[in-house]
């Protein structure tokens, strides 16, 4: 179950883990723990910029629902649902939709996913996702979580992974019109190890079966 606290952040706990989120003006932080480990950061935020003010916040059945309406000096707004998918003692499973919308003529913004650790960036392909991998370092391995990020193949035109050698893997920053919204759905997954290729499979095959948010 969430918990709202009283400076604005949301926490779920669960099977040991402890996932807290953070509205901070230069992006959201989904910083997660297993039993007491060292937090392994990660960050969603807009591209170029700040974020816009969190104009409401609210939990609706298992869901965190986030909404950051466009400023008068922004390219967009940004609306974040975040949902426990699964969660056992190795592994907690969060999907995350992203929704932007303009009320530009002329916007190109973009939504970056960053994961702040010191470890090396691995990408992989499944068959039916990618897969986005950042594994802490030999020396802190043991103190804190690995997390990969999936993304259904269905969702890939959203995304920009030419990025993710530096750090972040971008959805969206092409064109957009005014009044339009767009989807992406990634999966995060954070395990106690070096996530099990086999185990990241199951998923992304799990994540193919689940309906893709509606875009307009």
């Amino acid at each position: 179950m969430w918990d709202l606290d009283e400076h604005g952040g949301a926490s779920f706990r669960v099977s040991g883990w402890h996932l807290q989120v953070d509205y901070r003006p230069d992006g959201l932080r989904l910083s997660a723990s297993n039993d007491g480990s060292q937090d392994c950061l990660a960050m969603i935020s807009l591209s170029g910029g700040v974020l816009p003010g969190l104009g409401e916040q609210f939990i609706r059945g298992d869901e965190l629902h986030l909404s950051m309406p466009q400023a008068e000096d922004g390219q967009a707004g940004l609306d974040l649902v975040l949902l426990v998918i699964k969660a056992d003692r190795d592994c907690l499973v969060i999907e995350s939709t992203l929704s932007i919308q303009t009320l530009l003529l002329d916007a190109h913004p973009q939504v970056e996913l960053t994961i702040a650790t010191d470890g090396p960036y691995v990408q992989a392909v499944q068959e039916s996702a990618a897969v986005f991998t950042r594994s802490p370092s030999a020396k802190v391995q043991t103190e804190m979580p690995s997390v990969s990020i999936l993304v259904d193949r269905r969702d890939e035109l959203s995304i920009n992974n030419e990025n993710w050698a530096n750090g972040k893997l971008t959805f969206f920053g092409d064109f957009m019109e005014k009044g339009v919204i767009r989807k992406s759905q990634p999966w995060w997954v954070w395990a106690t190890t070096t996530p099990d290729p086999a185990r990241l499979k199951a998923l992304a095959e799990e994540l193919s079966e689940r309906p893709l948010p509606l875009t307009s």
